[in-house]
């Protein structure tokens, strides 16, 4: 039973930081705008509370959804760059691995999935950051925020994007391919020490 809940909490976590919340970031400010220049979809919105958070949460989800293939995209382009810039064969090695079946799990597996949601995340909310600029750029646009206001909003939009998306995002890119590479080399059995008699 608790492999079932640590299951479960495993791949809600990795959703969560992958879909859920980029597109709660991207989402949130067009939700505002909307909110705010219209009078019906308020009042249909303060009628209908369940529906209007389950239909949010769709569009929450499409998002996160349609921004992690943007970042599949991206991370594409990076590892085609990968190819041309080094020696080694980045894309190659990383087919290997995808075709390796382990006979039991390494400690590297649980390593590289970490560093897969990372990347997943940097590149997702690096994305779901410049669509949120541009809803704040649009409640600036229609005068629903303050000028001050928008402007430090897209300063820091842009911020968190340039950060996650190249910095942050560019290394855990990097690591990811070390580490593939390390997991194709031969795996190393280590027997467990034995445990000392109790007297």
């Amino acid at each position: 039973m608790k492999e079932l809940f640590a299951a479960f909490n495993t791949d809600f976590f990795r959703a969560l930081t992958t879909i859920i919340i980029p597109g709660s970031i991207a989402a949130s400010p067009w939700s505002v705008y909307l909110w705010l220049s219209s009078a019906t979809l308020r009042s249909l919105a303060s009628q209908n509370h369940v529906e209007t958070a389950f239909i949010l949460f769709l569009v929450i989800v499409f998002l996160g959804l349609v921004i992690e293939d943007m970042g599949a995209r991206v991370e594409s382009w990076w590892d085609i760059a990968a190819d041309k810039r080094t020696a080694s064969n980045h894309t190659g090695e990383w087919y290997a691995y995808l075709r390796t079946a382990f006979v039991c799990e390494p400690i590297g597996r649980r390593y590289i999935r970490t560093l897969v949601t990372r990347l997943k995340f940097e590149l997702g909310t690096s994305i779901a950051a410049l669509i949120a600029a541009s809803g704040v750029l649009m409640l600036w646009i229609t005068e629903l925020c303050t000028r001050n206001v928008s402007l430090v909003l897209i300063f820091l939009c842009i911020l968190l994007a340039l950060y996650l998306g190249i910095t942050e995002a560019r290394a855990s890119h990097k690591l990811l391919a070390r580490a593939r590479t390390e997991m194709l080399q031969e795996i190393r059995f280590v027997k467990p020490d034995s445990v000392p008699q109790a007297k």
